[in-house]
């Protein structure tokens, strides 16, 4: 189960038709496709784009809006850290939760300080990636609970 980090719930502001929109960024398509497919199955969350790099993450969050961004801490143009203090300037309305290969706690502890809404493992549930996508929609901090035992 995702560990929850921050009691403060709020409203989910964007949502349209009731549907929370999300923004998949990672430089493997097979990633990306089977992310949109999981997150697909449910009626309230719906994929606005898929990038493969941070700067076309950038680009194309101005143009979908999304409630949130799920990125990969590693991309081949910059780190998603980098990215996710940029679509905190440029997009507040947008969370980004890190959905990464490593759990290392610098990287962690560095996203956490930039401002992120969650750390998630890749090796995570299906149901416990929509409920943590749920969860960070709504103002909560979330981690994977390999990343929070430490």
């Amino acid at each position: 189960m995702v560990d929850v980090l921050d009691g403060s719930a709020g409203s989910i502001a964007g949502r349209s038709n009731g549907q929370l929109r999300v923004l998949i960024v990672d430089d493997h398509e097979v990633q990306r496709v089977g992310t949109r497919q999981v997150l697909e199955t449910t009626d309230d969350i719906v994929v606005v784009g898929e990038a493969s790099g941070g700067n076309a993450a950038i680009a194309m969050a101005g143009e979908v809006r999304p409630d949130i961004a799920l990125v990969d801490i590693r991309l081949p143009d910059r780190n998603g850290i980098d990215v996710a203090r940029e679509l905190a300037v440029h997009h507040r309305s947008t969370r980004v939760v890190i959905l990464s290969a490593y759990d290392d706690d610098i990287l962690v502890r560095g996203a956490l300080e930039a401002g992120v809404a969650g750390h998630l493992l890749k090796t995570l549930p299906r149901k416990e990636l929509i409920r943590a996508v749920r969860a960070a929609s709504l103002g909560i901090t979330v981690l994977d609970p390999a990343v929070s035992a430490r």
